[in-house]
């Protein structure tokens, strides 16, 4: 059934004529009966003018009527999931309004929860902000499954804006209850490995690649394979198991580069394996495979930002520091000002001239905080190890506060100390 049909049924079930409808309306008949008959278009504001008038109601679905509704859910679901942008558009707008016209409050969180996947596919961030606040407001009506949903989406919004502490926080949340109805995918338990691989918990980390990878193997699939395998090369290089870590990355490279598959993924492959030399303090390797990297994604993408940053680290390391100022400069344009990118950029850009008061000043009292409260402890670790160096002639109370504080962040994160932000005051100056 289409909007129009919807409509001229509840009209009709109202027991109104065209013509006392179209004074409600404010309309002439002609023109009333012209979109009935399809001879005019029925946009919005036609639309809303009838829901103003008839104070905004809403016919039960019938059974088939919810079945068909049902299956488009699940076609523009899929479509979504499959990376099939065109299609999902394309459904979208008729979903859109036949969701405006149901009662079950059930099938429109459903159809909610559904649009958040589809907005962050379409990257309409504003649009997903939206329904994820009027989500929230109705967390009451929601069932398991929907709660389940609800909170995997906010771990999933606050992992694309790189906030790991606050993502790992919703996904674990979200575990208990996905594990109870069996619903937690290799995806998900890839994603909650991203935030601990990138938060430093690498033997945590890879506990959730395996399980990721018991799943994938359960259904078969390898949507996640190339990612998986890169996260657990750079948690075993974090672990000090370079070697390993190369041979795995090697391995992904050949198989991506078999399958012809896409350059962003080889470019990611390249990094990480720069990453790795780069901790094996093999600098000339380092330089060699973020060329490479950045020779794969395309200048403004999101690959290439931090293949800049990671360049001037290295290139840092080389003590090229003018060179790496132009990388730092580059990335710092390029990122979103508050974006993890910028912080790191900032921060690194400060570190160079830690001898300044306002430099000094401005790590002490914006980056440790901003670390701290995106998750990235390793290199919040890497900062009270610099402060620690530059207070050990300067004041020895703060240069030592600082290495223990160094210490005891490392030791919980290799001990895989999730409660580690339960805490939080006791590692943060």
């Amino acid at each position: 059934m289409t909007r129009l049909d919807r409509m001229i049924a509840i009209r009709e079930a109202q027991g109104l004529s065209v013509t006392s409808l179209s004074a409600l309306m404010g309309y002439d008949r002609t023109y009333l009966n012209k979109i009935e008959k399809g001879l005019k278009p029925l946009n919005d504001s036609v639309v809303q003018r009838f829901k103003d008038a008839l104070n905004m109601p809403m016919l039960p679905l019938t059974k088939e009527e919810e079945i068909d509704f049902i299956k488009s859910l699940h076609s523009w679901k899929d479509s979504i999931i499959f990376g099939e942008t065109d299609v999902a558009k394309k459904l979208q707008p008729q979903l859109a309004r036949c969701v405006e016209l149901i009662q079950c409050p059930s099938l429109q969180i459903t159809y909610d929860l559904i649009s958040t996947i589809y907005y962050r596919s379409v990257g309409e961030t504003e649009r997903l902000d939206d329904v994820l606040a009027s989500l929230s407001k109705r967390e009451n009506s929601f069932t398991k499954e929907q709660a389940y949903r609800y909170t995997r989406q906010l771990a999933v919004r606050e992992l694309s804006a790189w906030h790991y502490r606050d993502a790992l926080k919703y996904f674990l949340d979200a575990e208990k209850t996905g594990d109870a109805l069996n619903l937690n995918n290799e995806g998900f338990y890839y994603n909650i490995a991203h935030c601990l691989t990138d938060m430093g918990y690498a033997s945590k980390a890879i506990e959730y690649l395996e399980k990721a990878q018991k799943k994938a193997t359960e259904k078969r699939s390898n949507t996640y394979s190339v990612y998986i395998r890169d996260f657990i090369a750079l948690n075993y290089s974090s672990m000090g198991r370079h070697h390993e870590a190369l041979e795995i990355l090697e391995s992904c490279l050949r198989d991506e580069k078999q399958k012809a598959n896409k350059a962003i993924t080889i470019g990611s492959l390249y990094r990480s394996i720069s990453m790795v030399h780069f901790k094996m303090s093999n600098n000339k390797n380092a330089l060699k495979n973020i060329d490479i990297a950045l020779s794969y994604c395309k200048i403004g993408s999101k690959e290439y930002i931090p293949c800049l940053y990671h360049k001037a680290v290295i290139l840092i390391a080389d003590k090229e520091v003018s060179e790496a100022m132009t990388y730092l400069s580059k990335v710092i344009n390029m990122s979103q000002k508050g974006t993890i990118e910028h912080v790191l950029t900032t921060s690194l850009k400060h570190y160079l001239s830690i001898t300044c008061d306002d430099s000094l000043n401005y790590i002490e009292t914006f980056t440790l905080p901003q670390l701290h409260g995106y998750g990235k402890y390793l290199v919040l670790s890497d900062y009270y190890e610099i402060l620690s160096g530059y207070y050990k002639n300067k004041n020895k109370s703060k240069a030592l506060h600082y290495s223990s504080l160094a210490n005891e962040l490392i030791k919980k994160l290799s001990k895989g100390d999730l409660d580690l932000w339960k805490n939080e005051s006791a590692l943060l100056c």
